[in-house]
């Protein structure tokens, strides 16, 4: 039972953890989209 319990723990800490490296691409995505937006715009 206490075994089981740990299991899902870390399944849950797991599931926190890929979301919190989602939202990281996210905002690395969008500052690279900006980026590039401004380059064109200074060309």
């Amino acid at each position: 039972m206490a075994l089981d319990n740990i299991g899902h723990q870390q399944k849950k800490i797991h599931n926190l953890q890929l979301q919190v490296f989602k939202q990281i691409l996210k905002l690395i995505l969008l500052i690279q989209m900006e980026k590039g937006i401004k380059l064109k715009m200074d060309i």
